[in-house]
C-alpha cells in the first residue's frame, strides 16, 4: 500500500463464527430449555384424571405406605399437608421399575425426594415413566418428620 492509498474500512460482520466453546455452551442451553419445555408439557400431561385422596397418617405415626397400581395411559393423584420446616422423604418402588412420582410445582418424574416443607399441602401424582403394555403395581412411601 503506497502512502496516498487510503486503508478500507473494515465491513462490519454481520455473522460472527461460533468459537468451539461458545459452541458448547449455546447447544447446552439450547439442550436445557428443551428440556424445561418437556417438563412443563409433561407436568401438564401428569395431571390425574380422578380428584386427589388425602393420605391421613394413622395417630402417632410419621410415616405411611400405599400400594396401588397404575394403568399405562392413566395416574393417580394425592395429596397431603405440612408444617413449616418438617423433613419429607418420599420414594416409591413398582413391579416393573417404571413407576415414578412427580410433587406439582416441586420435581418431576422422581423414584425417591426429600425435602424440607413449606407450610402448605403437596400434591403427588403416580404414573409410569414409559408407557407399557400392562398395569404397573406399586408401594409410595411417605415419611414426615
Amino acid at each position: 500500500m503506497s502512502v496516498f492509498q487510503r486503508p478500507k474500512p473494515e465491513r462490519p460482520r454481520r455473522w460472527k463464527i461460533l468459537t468451539p466453546a461458545l459452541s458448547s455452551t449455546l447447544q447446552r442451553s439450547l439442550a436445557i430449555a428443551l428440556a424445561v419445555m418437556a417438563s412443563s408439557v409433561c407436568g401438564q400431561l401428569a395431571r390425574a384424571e380422578a380428584p386427589c385422596r388425602t393420605i391421613q397418617f394413622q395417630a402417632g405415626a410419621s410415616s405411611i405406605t400405599i400400594s396401588g397400581s397404575v394403568d399405562p395411559d392413566a395416574t393417580q393423584c394425592f395429596h397431603f399437608s405440612t408444617r413449616q420446616g418438617q423433613n419429607v422423604r418420599v420414594a416409591i418402588t413398582s413391579k416393573d421399575q417404571n413407576t415414578v412420582f412427580s410433587i406439582l410445582g416441586l420435581v418431576d418424574a422422581r423414584d425417591q425426594y426429600t425435602f424440607k416443607s413449606q407450610k402448605q399441602t403437596y400434591e403427588i401424582v403416580v404414573g409410569q415413566l414409559m408407557r407399557s403394555a400392562t398395569a404397573d403395581t406399586y408401594q409410595l412411601m411417605l415419611s414426615i418428620k
